[in-house]
């Protein structure tokens, strides 16, 4: 019984030790997505304060805009909103990012008419902007998910153009 104390504090002490050992350590580890949404290792792109250009929406891919626009969407980290281009016209709003969770309501757009495969892609393009209710970034790719988590445009960043 002399050394029950000592005995005690050792076992203490051991434990506490295997514990630490065990835990993650947050300089080494990698986050738990859960916790801050999706994955943004270096090699992927940032969804804000990037340039992202249509690559495809509703199953069909982008066609060149007017003179040099291009189907694109810029998301700003300061200012709570969303602009870009249809390809044709100018749209802006609001926008509320949550982890992977994305909303994007209200947008204002310019309204200058044009050939009608370039209405058809604005208004499947600005569709799926309101529909999207998640992203995922995977490298330079940009996928928004409708409700369902199923995929309703592709996008790339402006850089790998």
């Amino acid at each position: 019984m002399k050394h029950a104390p000592a005995l005690l504090l050792s076992t203490v002490l051991a434990l506490v030790a295997a514990c630490e050992s065990t835990s993650s350590n947050p300089a080494t580890s990698e986050p738990d997505p859960e916790e801050t949404g999706p994955m943004e290792t270096q090699a992927n792109a940032p969804l804000e304060d990037t340039e992202w250009l249509l690559v495809e929406v509703g199953g069909k891919p982008a066609i060149p805009g007017v003179g040099t626009r291009k189907a694109s969407v810029s998301f700003g980290s300061d200012s709570g909103s969303v602009s870009g281009n249809s390809g044709l016209n100018s749209f802006f709003g609001p926008y509320a990012a949550d982890r992977a969770k994305l909303r994007i309501e209200n947008l204002g757009m310019t309204r200058m008419g044009g050939s009608p495969e370039l209405m058809e892609q604005e208004t499947a393009f600005t569709a799926a902007l309101h529909a999207a209710r998640s992203w995922s970034v995977r490298g330079n790719s940009l996928e928004l998910h409708d409700e369902k988590g199923v995929a309703i445009a592709r996008l790339r960043t402006a850089a790998d153009s």
